[in-house]
């Protein structure tokens, strides 16, 4: 996925997506190496397939329709998605997936149109979040952060109670960590 995906016809890099996301959900409650290295690869299809081939628009709208309905509905799904909305803009920022630059380009405005779906997400698992969940929930919000820069809109920060979040887990030793990460970002 990372170097060749190019070479793989149309047909099967489309249906990829669904097939790396049916064994997340066999190894959701597996070791969580294979969780991670599965949400990368999730991350990497989602840099080589533009926006408009993605079900609901953009990937961050077809990721959050698979996991927070149907048949992800569960705690574990919750997880892979706090995960994927992590990697997703480490990878963006990051020349580890050999991506063509004008693809890179497009995938950074992809991603700056999704911001509002990823924290509208992260908002909705933040509401159901306790313990690690909350750690999971500030170091996506970090990631995010740190891939937009100081281009997250006001209206944008306003709908979303999450800098409310990362302030009030710095008086929790146990969400310290994340929440300096993320508060640093803000």
């Amino acid at each position: 996925i990372l170097r060749d995906f190019e070479e793989l016809g149309h047909t099967i890099g489309r249906k990829l997506p669904d097939d790396v996301l049916g064994l997340l959900s066999i190894h959701a409650k597996g070791p969580g190496a294979v969780r991670t290295q599965l949400c990368l690869a999730v991350a990497a299809l989602a840099m080589h397939i533009p926006s408009a081939e993605w079900a609901g628009g953009d990937f961050v709208t077809w990721i959050g329709q698979k996991l927070l309905s149907g048949a992800y509905t569960d705690e574990s799904a919750r997880h892979i998605l706090l995960e994927i909305l992590t990697v997703l803009p480490q990878e963006a920022g990051s020349y580890q997936p050999s991506i063509v630059p004008e693809r890179r380009r497009q995938i950074e405005d992809e991603l700056q149109h999704s911001l509002p779906q990823s924290l509208n997400l992260l908002c909705i698992v933040s509401d159901k979040a306790g313990g690690k969940t909350a750690d999971q929930v500030l170091e996506a919000f970090a990631a995010w952060l740190l891939l937009v820069g100081n281009k997250v809109a006001p209206s944008v920060e306003m709908e979303c109670k999450l800098e409310y979040v990362a302030l009030e887990a710095l008086k929790k030793e146990d969400s310290f960590f994340s929440a300096v990460d993320a508060v640093v970002e803000i």
